[in-house]
């Protein structure tokens, strides 16, 4: 099982949140990008009990995430699916890695409708690929699986946005 580490606290509802100064904010992302090159994923905060969870690569996925709302780097083709495949969970965000040829970068999104699984890609120009603390930080959703859809997650919604609306409103 790969090392966890939590930087956040339970966000809960419409809880007062303290917004960081644009410095502070600098310091954090600085801080959890420094965290994810040297770790393979991290819990990135918690929403109603359960764990947002960082990992670049969906490979990195294992049976202690069960449960979780993975947000990974990885494009969101069949070959990652089939990651998130293996350990049912929350909700998973890919990188849409441009779309490509008959949509393959995302071809991912409908496999995991099989399962009830909401799906979801970030466009690449909005965060790098491999990269879930910058697709958590400023993704925005380009793709979204019936799954997703269904639950009311759009287009153009933050990966922040989404993850709450998918997990502040369970199936």
């Amino acid at each position: 099982m790969a090392e966890r580490l939590t930087v956040d606290q339970e966000v809960v509802g419409s809880s007062p949140i303290r917004h960081p100064t644009d410095n502070e904010a600098g310091m954090q992302s600085r801080l959890l990008h420094l965290m994810m090159a040297t770790m393979s994923k991290i819990v990135i905060t918690t929403i109603r009990n359960t764990p947002v969870l960082l990992m670049d690569s969906i490979s990195y996925i294992d049976e202690g995430d069960r449960g979780a709302f993975v947000v990974s780097g990885s494009h969101g083709g069949i070959s990652s699916a089939r990651y998130a495949l293996g350990v049912p969970l929350a909700g998973v965000v890919f990188n849409d890695a441009g779309i490509g040829k008959d949509e393959a970068g995302i071809a991912g999104l409908a496999l995991l409708d099989t399962t009830g699984t909401p799906a979801l890609a970030v466009a690449h120009t909005s965060a790098r690929i491999g990269d879930a603390a910058d697709a958590w930080e400023s993704g925005v959703i380009s793709a979204a699986n019936r799954c997703a859809a269904a639950r009311g997650v759009t287009v153009g919604m933050s990966v922040q946005a989404a993850a709450n609306h998918l997990l502040e409103r369970p199936a």
